[in-house]
């Protein structure tokens, strides 16, 4: 049985691939050197603390033939954990690194005498915080087509949802120069000259613009990444010429929209637009419009939340817990909201009552529970900041109020002229009418020379006008069209 060894599997990138790629893999075996960080593994994964001095060889029987060990450490750590596990490596095992200098990985690998087992360069070309794999890349170097270990771990990255993309390690290395480091050295530029200008975000944001928004998100986004791994990225070896032809290409676009015509400084723009227009400029247009729509659509949704005074349903990223709030007032960074939840003992089953709107009062008024219908005051507000809400699915929404909430219900006979079957009751009519969680076919009630009837229960969303929805659900059955038959 094929073993997954991660080392320095504690944080990062690889916690990330525990998580999210082996997480139904057994066993996993991980390697670090952070007690605190091995405790907040699953049960199912097999933690090894690695003490000061570095050694493994009281792992040393954890290798077996044909493990994959993924190495997701730095580059000089790299070198130090594998130079220490060699001894103990066996044949058809397979040493993948996750480092973003695959030239110095791979000459490391080749400089060792003997090498026990296969390698393979493994490049993840996004960060560990990431929900999912679906659609990010991953850089394969030194990929050996007659290898079988590298063959069967590309099938399973590819079902994982990773796109492979397959490089020399020149190549790979060269790529990175501009992609990786040259992208981070703009943004730490950019962020550095806020700092030297003493220039505060917050200010900033103020009057934002969305590039503007965007460039500051992708800035913070390097600089809370661990040093060592955005200073590896800078140290590779193709960095330091691409930041010199990045710093001179600068220069010469400074010294030519140094004038005051407008003109001349369009003609510059616009020569750099001659040179690169094409489907990879539309498309990256594309890309940031949507980053930009989405930030808008986020607003719109709260503000139509706002207007309504519905119930808004949302995740609280910090603590994890799902909240349903009236919102109240929206500013540039917080979102103002009333909260009126009570856990009720219902039927032996603890369950939210949300009182947050007239119709939801009314709902629960009728069965015996009530609350207050104060005006609303400051003292009851509270507030989040907008980045720690996180939407949810429809599907998760209505899964919550299922299985969560205090639902109404009632049960009501009406008359079933076209003779609906129990499938179009229990199936359809929850779908045809907004409002209805579930509702649950009683008994078919017919009496000679009448119009058929049944009898149902309905269970809808306290919010819901119950009035309103009788007359809604009368309407759908009494209409033809919907006829289960």
């Amino acid at each position: 049985m094929r073993q997954i060894h991660i080392i320095g599997g504690g944080g990062g990138i690889g916690r990330w691939l525990i998580d999210n790629v082996f997480k139904n893999t057994s066993p996993i075996i991980c390697y670090d050197s952070n007690l605190k960080s091995l405790n907040t593994l699953s049960a199912e994964v097999i933690s090894c603390l690695i003490k000061d001095n570095g050694s493994y060889s009281s792992y040393r029987y954890n290798f077996r033939e044909g493990d994959w060990i993924f190495f997701a450490l730095p580059i000089p750590e790299f070198e130090k954990a594998l130079k220490a596990i060699v001894p103990y490596l066996k044949n058809e095992s397979l040493v993948i690194s996750l480092a973003s200098d695959q030239g110095r990985s791979s000459r490391f690998v080749k400089s060792i005498d003997d090498f026990p087992c296969s390698y393979l360069g493994c490049h993840p070309l996004f960060g560990h915080t990431v929900i999912s794999p679906a659609g990010h890349i991953i850089a394969l170097t030194d990929f050996d087509t007659s290898d079988m270990q590298h063959k069967i771990l590309e099938i399973v990255l590819k079902n994982a949802g990773f796109v492979i993309t397959k490089l020399s390690v020149a190549d790979h290395d060269k790529f990175m120069s501009y992609v990786q480091a040259l992208t981070h050295f703009c943004l730490l530029g950019f962020a550095s000259t806020l700092v030297r200008e003493g220039l505060q975000a917050t200010d900033l944001m103020k009057v934002k613009t969305p590039n503007f928004q965007f460039l500051h998100a992708f800035a913070s986004r390097v600089l809370k990444l661990a040093p060592t791994t955005t200073g590896s990225i800078q140290a590779a070896d193709d960095a330091s010429s691409v930041r010199m032809k990045f710093l001179e290409t600068l220069n010469e676009l400074h010294d030519n929209l140094n004038t005051s015509s407008i003109n001349k400084c369009a003609a510059v723009i616009d020569g750099i637009r001659t040179q690169i227009a094409g489907d990879e400029m539309d498309e990256g247009a594309e890309t940031a419009s949507i980053a930009v729509d989405s930030l808008q659509r986020f607003e719109e949704l709260i503000y139509r939340y706002r207007e309504s005074g519905s119930p808004f349903i949302f995740l609280h990223k910090r603590t994890g817990y799902i909240k349903i709030i009236r919102i109240v007032d929206i500013s540039q960074k917080e979102v103002t909201y009333l909260e009126s939840t009570r856990l009720i003992l219902w039927k032996d089953e603890k369950r939210y009552a949300i009182g947050l709107t007239d119709n939801a009062k009314r709902n629960y008024r009728r069965i015996g529970i009530n609350f207050k219908t104060n005006k609303i005051e400051s003292r009851h507000l509270l507030t989040i900041k907008k980045r720690h809400i996180q939407l949810l699915t429809s599907d998760a929404i209505h899964e919550f109020y299922r299985s969560n909430v205090l639902l109404i219900s009632i049960v009501k006979d009406f008359a079933n002229p076209y003779n609906h079957d129990m499938s179009y009751f229990e199936e359809w009519l929850p779908l045809l009418i907004n409002g209805i969680i579930q509702c649950e076919f009683i008994e078919s009630l017919a009496r000679k020379n009448e119009i058929p009837k049944v009898k149902i229960k309905l269970t809808f969303d306290p919010n819901e006008d119950m009035d309103t929805l009788i007359t809604n659900v009368k309407a759908a059955i009494e209409q033809k069209q919907f006829s289960s038959r």
